[in-house]
């Protein structure tokens, strides 16, 4: 029994699909997380820094980490928070978080507090 010949031409629109698909569904995903932790960084800063910086926030985010890493993975580590936290500050508190993280670019180098586990977690996305 011979295998049935598959024409290029739809092998090709399918992997071109398949191609695009992936890049919407990890730009969505890299989307909703930077905003994610945006938000992250600004509620701890609300409420546990007062928009200003102390010292009593790194207990604080130890704690947080204990907790959050055990229901929600690694990523919430304390070493992740203090990132988010710090992310934060670089986007004004009254601008829309998904417009100003669109001027940033995708990599560490574009913005000195981007989280790196964004870069990485993208980069593993998009290869699936």
């Amino acid at each position: 029994m011979t295998k049935p010949t598959v024409p290029k031409r739809l092998l090709d629109d399918l992997r071109r699909l398949i191609a695009e698909e992936r890049q919407g569904v990890a730009s969505t995903i890299n989307s909703e997380l930077i905003t994610l932790y945006w938000k992250i960084g600004l509620s701890f800063n609300q409420d546990c820094l007062g928009e200003r910086r102390g010292g009593h926030g790194k207990s604080i985010v130890y704690a947080l980490s204990g907790q959050l890493a055990v229901e929600s993975g690694s990523g919430f580590a304390a070493r992740s928070l203090r990132r988010m936290i710090h992310f934060r500050r670089g986007i004004p508190k009254g601008s829309n978080c998904r417009d100003s993280v669109a001027t940033i670019g995708t990599g560490s180098r574009d913005y000195p507090s981007y989280p790196l586990e964004l870069v990485r977690r993208k980069r593993r996305i998009a290869g699936f």
